[in-house]
């Protein structure tokens, strides 16, 4: 897979009158591959996983992410249904948007 940045391939076509070609499949196909391309990552998604009372694991890495003031497990768990805890992983970026 190959990503690239759609505005860049816009602007292209808007600025060098490439879309008076756009039925001219070759010119298309021309500009998408001249594209450069875009450094990122799939988005990774996981979950909190309740530990002990204030502590919280990653589903996807495992690191631990304190809830410090969090006194009880039902408090601790509490946090983790309302969405009161990072909403990504520190470590491994993962986003915490899995249920159940």
């Amino acid at each position: 897979m190959r990503l690239i940045d759609a505005d860049k391939l816009r602007e292209d076509w808007l600025e060098n009158g490439r879309n008076e070609k756009i039925y001219d499949t070759n010119d298309f196909l021309d500009s998408i591959d001249g594209q450069e391309t875009v450094d990122a990552e799939p988005v990774r998604h996981g979950k909190w996983i309740f530990v002990e009372p204030g502590a919280v694991w990653c589903s996807e890495c495992g690191m631990d992410s304190s809830l410090g003031d969090a006194e009880t497990a039902d408090e601790t768990k509490r946090r983790i249904a309302n969405g009161e805890t990072p909403n990504y992983c520190p470590n491994c970026g993962a986003k915490m948007d899995l249920k159940g």
